[in-house]
């Protein structure tokens, strides 16, 4: 992948190892942090994110952000793509399980700045099965389409790199 001088990727997964499926985000990036990534990308696991997500968004002109969704609209493992903008914040992170904790850090960050200075923001949530029940692991369902979310992961970090 070739970065420009100024590329800083921060990968963010979100969830909690011992809630079974809500856990997907922490899962992905782990096995993401296995792979071969640039320098100028970092991988971080934020269980519960909150004001500590500010210093994960300092320096940062692309974020990935990987979590859990619960819309029930679709089967469990389906994973969406969701560009995050100024405009459509609450309403896009607000459909992922920790996404709710996200808005403030983000209006933070793009308060003050103009349209063409925002970092680019896109988040890759997975449609999960067990929500209310605990215990290390993801449903069969989920399991299965871990695969394609890292798939989608990789590609969109080529995306962001510009190949």
């Amino acid at each position: 992948m070739d970065w420009g001088e100024d590329m800083r990727v921060k990968i963010v997964g979100c969830g909690n190892l011992l809630s079974r499926d809500e856990g997907v985000g922490i899962h992905a990036v782990r096995i993401l942090r296995e792979g071969i990534l640039p320098p100028e990308v970092e991988v971080v696991e934020m269980g519960k994110p909150g004001v500590d997500f500010l210093q994960v968004l300092k320096d940062c002109s692309c974020l990935l952000i990987i979590d859990a969704t619960a819309q029930g609209e679709k089967p469990p493992g389906t994973v969406h793509r969701l560009e995050v903008k100024a405009g459509n914040m609450e309403k896009v992170l607000g459909g992922t399980i920790h996404g709710f904790n996200l808005v403030v850090p983000l209006q933070v960050l793009y308060r003050g700045r103009k349209a063409k200075d925002f970092p680019t923001v896109i988040v890759l949530a997975m449609e999960i099965k067990e929500r209310t029940l605990f215990g290390v692991g993801l449903s069969p369902e989920v399991k299965a389409g871990l695969e394609f979310l890292l798939d989608m992961a990789w590609h969109e970090l080529a995306l962001l790199s510009g190949e």
